[in-house]
């Protein structure tokens, strides 16, 4: 295979990942994965709810819920003080650059 061959190739992986990646992320919804294999024992953000979070255990998508006074924060992956935590959009923005 030459390198121009790979390149491509690269190329249209790296597009077909973003796609799934934006095709996977909902913004109306209230983020529920769908649990499988790969992303067993992993927790997900809750959309409308930052008290609460998903984890897939058991192939099945479970609500818990953080502390009292605490909101869940997909960076750290755990419940922060609510003063520390910070909104961002559910879903990755895509750039132009990353569109074409």
């Amino acid at each position: 295979m030459s390198k121009k061959s790979i390149i491509y190739l690269a190329i249209f992986f790296s597009a077909f990942v973003c796609t799934l990646a934006a095709e996977d992320c909902n913004p109306e919804s209230d983020g529920k994965p769908v649990c499988s294999e790969r992303n067993n024992g992993m927790r997900f953000r809750n959309y409308w709810d930052p008290t609460k979070y998903w984890s897939c255990n058991d192939l099945k998508a479970v609500s818990n819920g953080c502390q009292p006074s605490k909101l869940y924060d997909e960076k750290s992956q755990d419940c922060i003080n609510w003063y520390e935590w910070v909104w961002s959009h559910p879903c990755p923005e895509l750039s132009a650059g990353e569109i074409f």
